[in-house]
């Protein structure tokens, strides 16, 4: 799962990398999303909702994945993404599979959240923009 589209270049370097695998995008703004396929070639399905009902949805759907890729951005981390709601979905989502999830957090705030739902949570300083990684 991946949540926050971007330009996509994440998204299909995953999909060329693993071609075998199977990925969910979602993205709050239409005009990204159809920025990421007209200019940068961008052509998988994206999900056009607000992060919090998407990954809640997908938990009560009982829906599960291997790695969840966090990457929310509209000028800082919008809050659906750092609602401790959202962590605890985020958690549930990894729960069965003993996955990862990853959030570019641009800062430090949102680590005791994580703490609070994972076995393991930590920052990883990635350059300028560190992320926070935590498995279940």
């Amino acid at each position: 799962l991946n949540v926050g589209l971007g330009a996509g270049g994440l998204a299909m370097h995953l999909l060329k990398r693993c071609p075998g695998a199977h990925l969910e995008n979602v993205d709050v703004d239409q005009t990204i999303v159809n920025l990421a396929h007209d200019f940068f070639g961008f052509d998988a399905h994206v999900e056009v909702s607000d992060a919090l009902p998407a990954v809640e949805r997908r938990v009560a759907e009982g829906k599960s994945y291997d790695v969840v890729i966090v990457d929310c951005f509209d000028g800082g981390v919008p809050p659906s993404c750092k609602n401790p709601r959202f962590v605890k979905a985020l958690a549930a989502l990894v729960r069965n599979t003993g996955g990862v999830v990853v959030q570019h957090v641009w800062g430090r705030e949102m680590l005791a959240v994580f703490e609070s739902h994972f076995r393991s949570a930590y920052i990883e300083e990635a350059g300028l923009e560190p992320i926070i990684v935590a498995t279940v």
